[in-house]
């Protein structure tokens, strides 16, 4: 369960980080890495 909420804690400092960086790349692409079957699955809805 602390595994997960350190999860939960460092995705919302990283995408804070977005906001405050102009480094949405880098998030987008942390992303891909870490929870690519999400990226996918919201790639194939937006084409």
């Amino acid at each position: 369960m602390k595994k997960f909420l350190w999860l939960i804690t460092a995705v919302l400092i990283l995408f804070v980080g977005c906001f405050i960086d102009a480094n949405c790349v880098d998030f987008q692409n942390l992303l891909r890495d870490k929870f690519s079957f999400s990226v996918k699955t919201q790639q194939t809805k937006t084409n």
